[in-house]
């Protein structure tokens, strides 16, 4: 609804440094959850997402999948990490042809 697949916070304005404009609170513009951000359309919301991920995770280290989900869903938030790391690379074997 929102085309924005990271589901970035409309709070969180760190994507904006990439050169991406969202459209505000998803609620006011395509009536979904005002807690994310909306975007015009879907490669928008995949930049705005790829910014966020190389700025906070990459840039800082984080650059495989157990140490990115270990931040992005820590265990200490109730998250089971290995589950996490399993799902991933499964829907990325069976979508997007490997790690």
């Amino acid at each position: 609804t929102c085309r924005n697949p990271g589901n970035i916070s409309h709070r969180s304005d760190d994507y904006k440094k990439s050169g991406i404009t969202g459209l505000g609170s998803c609620d006011n513009v395509y009536g979904g959850s005002d807690r994310w951000e909306a975007f015009s359309n879907i490669g928008d919301g995949i930049q705005a997402q790829m910014w966020l991920l190389r700025i906070n995770y990459l840039d800082k280290g984080y650059d495989t999948l157990e140490k990115i989900i270990g931040r992005y869903a820590p265990s200490s938030d109730g998250n089971n990490e290995s589950a996490y790391v399993k799902a991933v690379r499964d829907y990325m074997n069976d979508h997007a042809g490997g790690n």
